[in-house]
């Protein structure tokens, strides 16, 4: 086997080993990830556990903008068990895989393995892409078949052959199965066919075969989207929400960029460091690699900055193998062209520059392991405090019991008590009267309030419960991370 598969396998096993050590033993650093579910997680793998047991899910599983994640996962709880494990193996193996699949796109786009290497490095040791992959999430998934797909499309493009598109197509349906902004594969590959004839890159017989390819993808979808199974899970309610925010005006272009400095200032100024150095060799030597590089990250960030104010680390994640994909590229082109001689040193304009491109990609390595482990501390204790209420319940509750918890966390709590109780919504009422009539009439005896959830904090029953002694009193409170989660018995 050559050198440079030896050198990728061990890249791949270190990638494997951060992401399946976090997922069964979690590292000092990160807490317990597996007290720890979020919200979008909870729901995914509680509607796998209703499809394992053969029962509809309930009506609060309405964030499920992926057709086949949840099934997938179900048929992984017959082997292991209905765990969080479980839960995110797929997307933990999935994740795994996605290095390998990045080192062989780069192979393809730049014919240069120290390129393709590199950019699988970073991919193997970047935060985002690690925390959000060892998570029960579709995002993971949906980055392995994005760039799958992608990499399919270069191999028909470059060979013209229309069984690599074939399989391109298959993909990519696969893809928006797994989440519906797979369909941003096509405007990239457009866009990157226009501009790559534009400078005759590519001939015109590529276009005709995309447009093909494009007109089979839509059929295959819109046709899974009509059936009986899907209509109940489809994305398209996602879809309807992204639409509604952009007309809102209440998203923000440069909401990411902001937010990154927000994360971590050091981070922050690295990432927007390396990027200026991107774009301004990109957009200077514009060869077929750099078009459909910064075309893809271009079109996923635009997309998703019109989704409104969100995390950047999760909805970008797609676009993450094509941002290591050019800095591998650029800089190993600019380390070739200010080479210097360690033996023969001497302060010259070229030792200068490839010193400060050397601090440059170490900082920002160094700030993937050291800084990102923070952020992946503080991200990963967010919802503790439910999982705590959970733990009380399990010992302490009296099943069947009637819980009013935050919407949003109702997954979360169904999955950690393993379904013994009856889950409500916080009630919407303006005032106490209509507060109290909805606890009475849905025999509620347990009420959670936590401030991370938004409505917890503008509803009237945030006031109430406190000061009204009379119904409530304080059963006990925990604090995790930087939000309170509070729980109240109904007396």
């Amino acid at each position: 086997m050559k050198r440079e598969y030896w050198i990728l396998l061990l890249i791949t096993g270190m990638g494997l080993l951060l992401r399946f050590a976090s997922l069964t033993i979690g590292f000092t650093l990160q807490a317990n990830f597996d007290t720890s579910l979020f919200p979008d997680e909870a729901n995914f793998l509680l509607a796998a556990r209703y499809a394992h047991f053969g029962s509809f899910p309930p009506q609060f599983l309405y964030y499920h903008n992926s057709l086949i994640l949840s099934p997938l996962i179900a048929g992984l709880y017959s082997i292991f068990g209905v765990t969080a494990f479980a839960g995110r193996f797929l997307s933990a193996l999935l994740g795994t895989l996605t290095i390998p699949l990045t080192y062989f796109l780069g192979k393809e786009l730049f014919k240069n393995e120290k390129k393709a290497l590199l950019a699988a490095l970073l991919l193997t040791i970047s935060f985002i892409h690690r925390f959000w992959t060892v998570r029960g999430l579709a995002d993971g998934p949906l980055t392995f078949f994005f760039v799958l797909s992608i990499y399919l499309f270069i191999r028909a493009i470059h060979l013209e052959n229309w069984r690599w598109y074939l399989l391109a197509g298959l993909a990519t349906t696969i893809t928006v199965l797994v989440k519906y902004p797979g369909i941003l594969i096509y405007p990239i590959i457009f866009l990157y066919i226009i501009i790559g004839i534009y400078f005759k890159h590519i001939s015109k017989r590529a276009l005709l075969y995309y447009i093909l390819t494009l007109g089979i993808f839509a059929f295959v979808v819109v046709t899974l989207l009509l059936s009986q199974f899907a209509l109940a899970l489809q994305p398209l309610n996602q879809i309807s929400y992204f639409l509604n925010i952009l007309s809102s005006g209440g998203s923000n272009l440069f909401y990411y960029i902001f937010n990154t400095l927000e994360l971590n200032l050091v981070w922050g100024l690295l990432l927007f460091g390396l990027l200026g150095v991107v774009l301004f060799h990109s957009l200077k030597q514009h060869t077929k690699g750099d078009i459909l590089l910064l075309s893809w990250m271009a079109i996923v960030f635009v997309f998703f900055s019109f989704y409104g104010e969100s995390e950047l680390y999760r909805y970008l994640l797609p676009a993450f193998p094509a941002l290591y994909l050019l800095i591998s590229h650029i800089f190993i082109n600019l380390f070739e062209k200010y080479r210097f001689s360690i033996h023969n040193f001497k302060i010259t304009h070229n030792s200068l520059i490839s010193m400060l491109l050397v601090l440059l990609l170490g900082g920002f390595i160094t700030a993937e392991l050291a800084v990102g482990e923070y952020l992946i501390v503080k991200r990963s204790t967010t919802y503790g405090g439910i999982y705590q209420m959970s733990t009380w319940f399990n010992v302490n509750g009296t099943q069947g019991a009637g819980i009013m918890t935050p919407s949003n966390s109702l997954a979360q709590f169904e999955f950690y008590t393993n379904t013994k109780f009856q889950y409500f919504a916080l009630s919407t009422g303006n005032n106490e009267v209509e507060i109290w009539n909805y606890v009475q009439n849905n025999n509620i005896s347990y009420i959670i309030l936590s401030n991370h959830f938004p409505e917890t904090l503008s509803l009237p029953i945030w006031n109430i419960l406190p000061l009204d002694t009379v119904h409530y009193s304080l059963n006990s409170s925990c604090t995790s991370g930087q939000f309170n989660t509070y729980l109240y018995q109904v007396l």
